[in-house]
């Protein structure tokens, strides 16, 4: 979050981002921002800033604030099972056919259950695509098991790592169709959460729904479609030269060295 009380002429602005202030976030990795000119955010997020100060970690901190038409989401989030993870019920409010875009950067077999929860969509007729970064040792930061679980399910699957490893730094998950019962929605999750366990259940993280803006939502599916056509598909591999490409970068077959960084390590890249 970058919060700003005045800048120009607008007060009340944030910035929901996924980009962290580092260098390797503007020349090696795919980032978004989200800026809201809001009261009612900025106020959310000035008071959550301040919950942060003391630097004590409140796993129960979990809560969210609207200001219509938008929500944000703040964690972490106390529970354990699935049913209390945000974005497996976010996915399983999604019915069939629709279409599913998702990307992050971290993604642990802690939360192999959003991986086979893709796959059941993707069984029962959605159209499912995800983009990772995935590469060898510190670098591996999508379990086997994920990667594993993926390809099992089918699901279409692009690693940006083989093109001058880049990373996909977004954590992003894009609806099309069916949600809640209601036809013809378009919804963007805009958040700063990997997939690990840590970030759900103990990191201060948060998630903005922008639900039907059409602006919005065209502008991060043609970004999603850009950073597909940088990276390397690997499941299913679309040929012999991409399988030649990816070896060595694909967490499914990589045998297991310890190297991968655990559920709570910071981001490697960065």
């Amino acid at each position: 979050l970058y919060l700003f009380s005045r800048t120009g002429g607008a007060t009340n602005v944030s910035m929901n981002s996924s980009a962290n202030p580092a260098w390797t976030g503007v020349n090696k990795s795919w980032n978004n921002t989200y800026t809201t000119v809001d009261k009612t955010l900025y106020d959310a997020n000035v008071a959550n800033f301040n919950d942060m100060l003391p630097d004590k970690t409140n796993t129960n901190y979990y809560h969210t604030v609207e200001s219509p038409p938008l929500k944000e989401y703040f964690f972490p989030r106390a529970g354990s099972t699935k049913k209390s993870d945000t974005l497996y019920n976010i996915l399983n409010d999604v019915s069939c056919p629709s279409t599913i875009r998702l990307t992050t950067y971290f993604w642990t077999s802690a939360r192999l259950y959003l991986a086979e929860k893709l796959s059941a969509l993707r069984k029962a007729g959605c159209t499912i695509e995800v983009i990772y970064p995935d590469g060898p040792g510190s670098q591996n930061t999508v379990y086997a098991a994920v990667t594993a679980e993926l390809r099992s399910g089918k699901i279409d699957t692009w690693n940006t790592r083989p093109n001058n490893n880049l990373y996909v730094h977004n954590k992003v998950i894009l609806i099309d169709g069916t949600y809640q019962g209601l036809r013809n929605q378009k919804l963007v999750y805009a958040t700063s959460q990997n997939l690990t366990l840590t970030s759900l259940r103990e990191s201060n993280e948060v998630m903005l729904r922008i639900p039907n803006d059409s602006t919005a939502y065209g502008a991060y599916v043609r970004n999603f479609e850009q950073i597909k056509s940088q990276s390397v598909q690997i499941i299913p591999k679309a040929s012999n030269t991409a399988a030649k490409t990816t070896a060595g970068v694909n967490s499914a077959s990589e045998t297991s060295s310890g190297k991968a960084p655990k559920d709570n390590s910071p981001d490697p890249d960065e």
